[in-house]
């Protein structure tokens, strides 16, 4: 319920998928860390190599990177070197490298030039430059960390406090705690020295936090004292009644009711949407209070819990229509009137999700993007399928039926000055669906 890490989950993302392969790859290690020589030992770290290999072909080196320099600084950090061993090394390399290599060594196969663009361009110049036009400030990622813990945030100052009770002194009472804050911090750290920087990048953190904030929450749910616990409560209250407020004075506010213009399907799910996250943030407001009043801790856990997830529902139900990025209901339109030869572009953008929907190729107009090494290495076979604006031209006045999705923004610059013969078929709040016009029988379904 933390609620970055749920509203990632609804996305298709990479970033997800390494994070729960990574999370899987350290919870494995810290598990098997308890463990004596023995059966459980070993199928333990073998779990954690292969949700290492996961990672690693998920999303690159950082997932044998990242949880290798987090296991290095806490066996560092408690001197734990001979509590190490077994981690059996050899049965471990070859398991992930069963898994994780061939895809490499094929890839560098049937491309010369793919270890060096795969090493040096998306590792160390992603890493150590702004090539990829993603650099942010240092401090970026500790806001997106502390409202992506919502509503737990409030928690997590007692819960840390609880989890390194006696401070460095006490670090090997206390071991796995610090396990789970060197694995936050380090990531954290991480990508923050990066000059590449994303909103997913830190999702590998939350699952760590939400063991440290959920250890102190049984704590308190079973009785134990919670410190601050109160004060978080009060927190909760607090930025709920204020995020109730916004909602309410948002679609009065003159930049939202100018979006709002042009996304009629929004606008209509809007009231609906007001009244149901409002609803489970006043219901949880309300019954904390109570609890709170009372001094029943389970009822204020409760509360918290119960409102977030029916906001986190809500908000799941209403995130379709606020996905511009989808073709979706263009490809809905356009598939049952496309033939086999009928020709399909993605003009400006690569809309990855077209091809899907209409199962089939389409022909991608002056876009590269992070393509482009893939575009470049075979120019013969891309050619016909990634074209300037000039071939472009040509091949959309050739005989045959001809479809277009294009960006709403750049629709007047590509085709209604621009003299290319079109109509319009349809239109969402970010694309344009166009087809050729010589051809009246393209203009009905």
């Amino acid at each position: 319920t933390n609620l970055m890490y749920y509203i990632m989950s609804q996305i298709i993302l990479l970033d997800m998928a390494v994070a729960v392969t990574m999370s899987g790859c350290l919870f494995a290690f810290i598990l098997a860390m308890r463990q004596p020589p023995g059966r459980k030992r070993f199928g333990l770290f073998m779990a954690f190599y292969v949700f290492m290999a996961l990672a690693t072909l998920s999303k690159g080196l950082i997932g044998i990177a990242l949880p290798g320099a987090v296991i290095f600084l806490w066996v560092l950090t408690l001197n734990r070197w001979r509590q190490l061993w077994p981690i059996y090394p050899l049965c471990g390399t070859v398991l992930l490298l069963a898994i994780a290599a061939p895809w490499h060594i094929f890839a560098a196969r049937a491309n010369p030039d793919f270890l060096n663009f795969y090493f040096y361009h998306e590792h160390w110049l992603r890493f150590t430059t702004k090539i990829h036009g993603r650099y942010e400030p240092w401090w970026f990622f500790l806001p997106i960390f502390v409202g992506g813990l919502f509503p737990w945030v409030f928690l997590a100052v007692p819960a840390l406090r609880k989890s390194l009770a006696g401070g460095w002194k006490a670090r090997h009472a206390n071991s796995e705690a610090w396990f789970f804050v060197i694995w936050t911090v380090f990531i954290i750290l991480f990508f923050s020295k990066s000059q590449s920087k994303l909103v997913p990048y830190i999702l590998p953190v939350f699952p760590a936090v939400a063991v440290v904030i959920g250890s102190f929450v049984a704590g308190v749910w079973d009785g134990a004292p919670g410190g601050n616990f109160r004060r978080g409560i009060w927190g909760f209250v607090a930025i709920s009644g204020m995020m109730v407020f916004a909602l309410q004075i948002a679609p009065e506010l003159k930049f939202v009711i100018k979006e709002l213009q042009g996304q009629p399907e929004i606008a209509a799910y809007l009231p609906i949407l007001r009244i149901t996250l409002c609803g489970s943030l006043l219901l949880g407001s309300v019954a904390a209070q109570i609890g709170l009043r009372r001094n029943q801790p389970r009822l204020m856990l409760g509360a918290v819990a119960i409102s977030t997830a029916l906001f986190l529902v809500a908000t799941a139900f209403a995130g379709g229509s606020f996905d511009k990025a989808s073709t979706k209901k263009l490809a809905m339109i356009l598939k049952p009137m496309l033939k086999t030869e009928d020709r399909v572009y993605s003009v400006g953008i690569y809309t990855q999700d077209l091809p899907v929907y209409l199962n089939r190729l389409i022909s991608v107009v002056e876009y590269t993007g992070e393509l482009g090494y893939g575009i470049n290495a075979e120019p013969e076979l891309t050619s016909q399928r990634f074209m300037d604006r000039t071939k472009f031209a040509t091949d959309w006045a050739k005989s045959g039926l001809a479809y277009a999705v294009i960006r709403g923004n750049t629709y007047e610059k590509w085709f209604s000055s621009s003299g290319i013969p079109h109509k319009v078929l349809a239109q969402t709040a970010r694309f344009v669906l166009v087809v050729k016009t010589e051809n009246p029988a393209a203009l009905s379904p």
